[in-house]
């Protein structure tokens, strides 16, 4: 390892630190890290300072592993789902990564097959989801049916209340 390897690891240790044992601006370590080009530090930077969206951003740069990361850390699930879309729209425009999107659908809850479809441009590259659509449309079709059970139930029993209620 070159020593600007091992200052680097040093470097992002130091940033990894809990915050009541971290002595330092946060701010200016951003800049400083900015300044030399440490990414992978900035971005513990920015989650630090709690800038997801920008460590997300940043982390694109370098590696998707480092940004899902981060979008994970997001405290709200707004912001959490914008941040894996950011992630899937890098995949899918940046790298044509098919595989990586698919696996970013099985990592978060949040986001859905037709959340990552206006991303595509061609109808080639659809065609290879075809059996993740057609399943997510079963799923939408699962809560339909349940949906409309229940409001079978509650007619039912909004009828039964209207009989009793006639014969008071």
């Amino acid at each position: 390892q070159s020593s600007e390897q091992k200052e680097c690891e040093k470097l992002i240790e130091m940033l990894s630190l809990p915050s009541e044992k971290r002595f330092f601006d946060l701010s200016y370590a951003l800049r400083v890290c900015s300044e030399y080009k440490q990414t992978k530090a900035s971005v513990l930077v920015y989650s630090a300072l709690g800038l997801y969206e920008e460590a997300v951003d940043t982390a694109l740069s370098i590696d998707t592993s480092l940004a899902k990361v981060n979008a994970e850390m997001a405290p709200e699930v707004d912001v959490k789902k914008k941040l894996w879309l950011k992630i899937a729209e890098h995949e899918i425009k940046q790298e044509n990564n098919e595989v990586e999107v698919m696996s970013i659908l099985q990592e978060c809850e949040h986001v859905k097959m037709e959340d990552i479809l206006p991303f595509f441009y061609d109808y080639k590259v659809i065609d290879s989801f075809k059996a993740d659509i057609c399943s997510s449309l079963e799923v939408y079709n699962q809560k339909i049916e349940r949906l409309k059970e229940e409001m079978a139930e509650y007619t039912q029993m909004m009828e039964a209340t209207q009989a009793e209620i006639e014969t008071l």
